[in-house]
């Protein structure tokens, strides 16, 4: 169809040297470079797809995406949709280790081919995202803690006014307390003074300003 390699380019098969370096260019890059057709089978692959899917290029060529993909296909499935229908699609997928290792994380780009107006499949490139969804990751989990640490220091703010504004009028009570303490011992139902305005007052109601009330 079009030109496209039935199976992967190499110098052995006889391929023209650009061809050739095309080729090792493809295998060398980190992320997954592919195309599919329009029934969803592939039509190249490049060396990528080994260390993604444990699956060597050559074994993919001809293979379904659903094949390939496994669970992964039911939820890459609306972008496959829209890609067929000539809408370039971009995505990120969380995709599980074939060594049973930690999940990677991938962005996809899926880009279709439209010859004529139609739509003959779609060319698929996916990078390696896993060390920016870490770290962002890792940022979440500080900002969490950071706002955590914000709220328990805005509580014992709080708690230090409370006590602040507990502990003031409880010392004037108390003082008071301990002065009408003394002068019961002295045979006077009346303090002499008053912690609250801290002065020495007549003996008769009325006499001190403050909330005493004697």
């Amino acid at each position: 169809m079009n030109g496209l390699p039935m199976t992967p380019m190499t110098q052995d098969d006889g391929a023209s040297e650009p061809a050739a370096l095309l080729r090792l260019l493809v295998d060398k890059v980190p992320g997954m470079l592919a195309y599919w057709d329009k029934d969803r089978r592939c039509r190249f692959a490049n060396q990528a797809y080994e260390k993604w899917f444990g699956v060597r290029p050559e074994a993919v060529i001809g293979m379904s995406m659903q094949e390939l993909l496994g669970p992964l296909y039911a939820l890459n499935l609306p972008h496959i949709e829209r890609a067929l229908r000539g809408e370039a699609q971009e995505f990120e997928r969380e995709v599980p280790d074939p060594a049973n290792g930690p999940a990677r994380f991938s962005q996809a780009h899926y880009i279709p081919h439209i010859v004529a107006g139609k739509v003959e499949g779609f060319c698929v490139l996916v990078a390696d995202i896993t060390r920016r969804k870490r770290a962002e990751e890792a940022l979440q989990e500080m900002q969490r803690e950071l706002e955590a640490r914000e709220r328990l220091l805005a509580l014992a703010t709080l708690a230090t006014g409370i006590a602040h504004e507990i502990n003031n009028p409880l010392a004037t009570t108390l003082g008071n307390l301990e002065l009408a303490l003394e002068d019961l011992e002295h045979g006077s139902l009346i303090p002499s003074r008053c912690v609250s305005c801290s002065s020495t007052r007549e003996k008769r109601p009325g006499a001190c300003a403050t909330s005493c009330r004697a």
